[in-house]
Parts: C-alpha cells; sequence; structure tokens
C-alpha cells in the first residue's frame, strides 16, 4: 500500500520522473492508496526540459504496484511486466523491436496445485501498433485497415496455466504486461 512519502515512480509522458507521495486521497483505508486510488504527490524529480518542475503539487493515479492486490472472495491479482528501455527518442515514434530479453518469472502461491487465468498484451497479444507499422503508417487508415487495426488492438483470450508445486512460471517478452488471476485454495 501507499502511504506519506512513498516515492513514486511516473508511468506518463509529463515529464516528471519521481514523485513524493503527500496525502492519498479516496482510497478505502485512510491513510493508505491502492491501485486505481488517487494520490497528492510533490514532483522530486523531472525532466529538465518538461513544463512540470521539481516541488510542484500534482494529484496522481495509482496504476501499478509491486504488492499483489487480494479480493474479497480470496483470488489475488498480480500484474508482472517486463519494461524495456523505449526504442529511439521518446519525443517522436521510432519503430522497431523493443531491446532487452525475454524474462523467466516465477511465482510462490501459497497451495500446491490449481490453475492460474493469465491475460497477456505484448508484442503478438493485442498489439495495435505492430499491424501499423505492416501497413507502412498510413497517414489516412482505409475502413478495412481500421478494422483490421481494432482487431489487432483486442485484448487476446485468456489462459489458464497450471500451478504445479506451489510455483507459477510464466515468460514474459521485452515490454510485455501480463495480468494474473489466482484463485482462492480451493475454488
Amino acid at each position: 500500500m501507499i502511504g506519506m512519502r512513498t516515492i513514486l515512480e511516473v508511468a506518463d509522458n509529463s515529464g516528471a520522473r519521481r514523485l513524493q507521495a503527500i496525502l492519498p486521497r479516496g482510497g478505502d483505508k485512510g491513510l493508505r492508496a491502492g491501485l486505481g486510488d488517487i494520490v497528492t504527490a510533490s514532483v522530486k524529480e523531472a525532466a529538465p526540459d518538461s513544463a512540470i518542475k521539481k516541488g510542484k503539487v500534482v494529484k496522481c493515479v495509482i496504476v501499478r504496484m509491486r504488492k499483489e492486490t487480494r479480493r474479497k472472495d480470496g483470488t489475488v491479482v498480480i500484474a508482472a511486466w517486463n519494461y524495456a528501455e523505449p526504442v529511439g527518442n521518446t519525443d517522436q515514434y521510432t519503430p522497431g523491436k523493443p531491446k532487452g530479453e525475454t524474462r523467466h518469472f516465477q511465482f510462490d502461491v501459497a497451495y500446491g496445485g490449481g490453475k492460474a487465468t493469465v491475460w497477456r498484451l505484448d508484442e503478438t497479444h493485442g498489439n495495435a501498433v505492430a499491424a501499423f507499422d505492416a501497413m507502412g503508417r498510413p497517414p489516412f487508415p482505409s475502413r478495412e485497415q481500421i478494422v483490421q487495426l481494432r482487431k489487432a488492438g483486442e485484448m487476446a483470450p485468456a489462459e489458464d496455466v497450471t500451478i504445479s508445486g506451489g510455483k507459477l512460471d510464466l515468460d514474459i517478452p521485452p515490454q510485455g504486461l501480463v495480468v494474473i488471476e489466482i484463485p482462492a485454495a480451493g475454488k
């Protein structure tokens, strides 16, 4: 959970790089914030050429956390991301493959067996940008191309992954995001 003075990494292109939480707002736990909560924060580090300067007070939304989220029914939800540095200049879109290697993630699960549900978003799952690049990045896509882009951007169907020996193993490509849902023991 996020409390006062927690250092936050910024995940947008505002120019701010690091924030320090001043006061969580809208959280259901009082002075703690979690996913989806709004936090008032102070900018601790910013890009030199950005409009947002160090010391400015901003409001932000928590979009990812290292800590898993446990639902009331006991289901655990985890987001895992294999971050890779952006390709080329970050001010302009530069086509290309993200640098980095596929990483192996292993999660410890409290009970021995069962199945977890996994949703993927990566180069081959739900990626409209790759389809747009393959089309040659047309300035005015035709109706057929728009239909193809919408289809390419659809979320891939969920996969069931077996939990064996209390471990869940996943390989995530560079810039891949995986959302894992592990049911409560006995469900």
